[in-house]
């Protein structure tokens, strides 16, 4: 996560439509993380830490999707 953080930091140099594209790339890269932690409590945990993190988790990524779809261009 924090190697994907600082390319796309690196990638931004300052311009608006790069900063966009950064902070984009970080939310769906954060998103993606998520998924994969909670696929790995599918094998790894129990039902009851599976239900409690598909909860948390869907939260998040609702928000995340929403901020996607919804913040204007």
């Amino acid at each position: 996560m924090e190697a994907i953080t600082l390319s796309t930091s690196q990638f931004s140099s300052g311009e608006q439509s790069d900063t966009e594209a950064a902070w984009r790339a970080n939310l769906i890269v954060s998103m993606t993380n998520l998924v994969f932690k909670a696929g790995i409590v599918a094998v790894l945990g129990g039902r009851e830490l599976l239900q409690l993190i598909l909860i948390l988790f869907g939260a998040s990524l609702l928000a995340g999707s929403a901020i996607l779809w919804l913040w204007p261009q």
